[in-house]
């Protein structure tokens, strides 16, 4: 017979992993807002405006409602981008940087994470994590070295999966690209 103290442990981590899989909205909004203020918090201005005007092209021949994709523009002066299962677009200032005046570089960049988005990889990532954090716990069970092989699997899974998303990502944002009426070869200008 199960007592409380095997209950216990056991219902608990029933919760963690639900809420890992369907976090609830105070979550992800406690997240998003974290995430924000990690990489600079939130820059209000013209750079916004202009790439919204540029996303919405994308979105148009994306086939994405535009009433879910916003623009947030991030402080930070690392060059990185990226979305949100809600569509939430954020580039860093130092992408804005980076590509200054160049419309076709600033549409390669959304072009990308607009085809992570259409194409599900956010709601596909989470789950990957939830699977690699159960390998993870199972093999934290056979003690100390099993949960560090465990943890070692668990980044190396998800950095795989990662990869994958990114050549979809660069494919599916160079038709979009095209179709936009964008330079497609915008893409590896700024792989370069």
């Amino acid at each position: 017979m199960i007592g409380l103290i095997e209950i216990i442990p056991i219902a608990s981590l029933i919760i963690f992993f639900y809420f890992l899989a369907k976090p609830p909205a105070w979550l992800e909004k406690v997240q998003k807002n974290k995430f924000e203020n990690e990489n600079g918090g939130l820059i209000d201005g013209y750079d916004q405006e202009y790439a919204a005007s540029v996303g919405r092209k994308i979105e148009r021949v994306a086939e994405i409602n535009a009433d879910y994709s916003r623009y947030k523009i991030l402080g930070s002066n690392v060059l990185n981008a990226s979305v949100d299962p809600s569509g939430t677009v954020y580039i860093t200032l130092g992408i804005l940087n980076l590509v200054q005046d160049d419309e076709n570089a600033l549409a390669a960049v959304l072009a990308h994470e607009l085809a992570h988005f259409s194409a599900g990889h956010a709601r596909d990532r989470r789950r990957e994590r939830v699977k690699y954090e159960l390998l993870r716990h199972l093999l934290s069970v056979g003690g100390w070295i099993m949960g560090k092989i465990g943890t070692q699997i668990s980044k190396v899974g998800i950095a795989q999966y990662s990869q994958a998303q990114e050549l979809e990502a660069d494919r599916i944002a160079i038709s979009y690209l095209s179709l936009a009426g964008y330079d497609p070869f915008a893409m590896s200008r700024l792989l370069i």
